[in-house]
C-alpha cells in the first residue's frame, strides 16, 4: 500500500458512499489491514489485524472486546482479533492516513508481545510429551469429561467429583498450563471450560491422538 494506492482507495469510498460500504483489505508494516466506509458518517474505519482469536483464551478475548469505545477499540474479524480507530475522511489526506496505519501496525505489534497465546492445542507444534503427562492422571480425565459437557465452577466439579476444593483447584490449573481448559470470573465464582482448541480435536467424546486415544465418556461419573 502505497499514496498512489490510498488515495485511489479514499476515491473509491467517496464514490461509493451511496451504496453498500466497500471494503479494502491489503498487507502494510508486516500486517493485514481491513478499511471499510461508514457512508452515513463519511468515516473510514481502519482495522488491523493482531491474533487469530483461536489463540486467545476466552476471557482474553472478552477483556479485548469490552475495551472498546470512541473511536478507538477491538472488534473480532475474519476470525482474527482487530485493533480499530476511526478517521473521517474530510479531514484526512493521503500523509496523514498512512502515518496512522503505520502506528496503528506498531501498536498491533506490541499487543502480539504481550498476549498471553492459548498452549498446546492452541499451537501449531504442541509439547506432546508435557500433554501426555497432563493426560496421565485419571482426576484429570473425569474433570475434562465433566467440562466437555458443561462448563462449571470449581465448586460444582468438586462436588460432582467428591474432590477437596484444592484438589480440584490444583488439577484444573494443570489443565489450563496445557491450554486444554480456559477460566473466567462469573461473580464470585471462577468457571472453567474446554478450550475451543481442544474441543475441536474430540470427536464423539474421543481424543485421538494417533499414538493413542482418550475415550472421556469412560470417565463421567453417574
Amino acid at each position: 500500500m502505497n499514496e498512489t494506492q490510498l488515495d485511489r482507495m479514499i476515491r473509491n469510498l467517496d464514490a461509493q458512499a451511496e451504496g453498500a460500504p466497500p471494503e479494502w483489505r491489503f498487507s502494510l508494516a508486516r500486517r493485514r489491514f481491513i478499511c471499510t466506509s461508514a457512508s452515513q458518517q463519511n468515516r473510514l474505519a481502519i482495522k488491523v489485524c493482531v491474533v487469530d482469536v483461536e489463540r486467545l483464551s476466552r476471557s482474553e478475548l472478552l477483556s479485548y472486546l469490552a475495551d472498546s469505545g470512541g473511536d478507538e477499540g477491538f472488534c473480532v474479524r475474519d476470525g482474527q482479533l482487530c485493533l480499530v480507530v476511526h478517521h473521517a475522511l474530510a479531514e484526512s489526506n493521503t500523509e496523514h492516513l498512512l502515518t496512522a496505519m503505520h502506528a496503528l501496525a506498531a501498536h498491533a505489534e506490541q499487543l502480539v508481545s504481550s498476549v498471553t497465546f492459548d498452549r498446546s492445542f492452541a499451537n501449531s507444534q504442541p509439547d506432546w510429551a508435557a500433554l501426555l503427562k497432563t493426560l496421565s492422571d485419571d482426576t484429570r480425565l473425569r474433570l475434562i469429561a465433566q467440562l466437555l459437557r458443561s462448563e462449571q465452577s470449581v465448586e460444582e466439579l468438586a462436588n460432582r467429583l467428591d474432590l477437596t476444593h484444592y484438589n480440584t483447584s490444583k488439577h484444573l490449573r494443570i489443565l489450563r498450563e496445557s491450554g486444554i481448559v480456559e477460566s473466567h470470573k462469573q461473580g464470585r465464582l471462577v468457571i472453567s471450560c474446554i478450550a475451543a482448541a481442544f474441543r475441536r480435536r474430540v470427536k464423539n467424546q474421543v481424543l485421538d491422538l494417533g499414538c493413542c486415544r482418550f475415550d472421556f465418556a469412560q470417565f463421567i461419573d453417574p
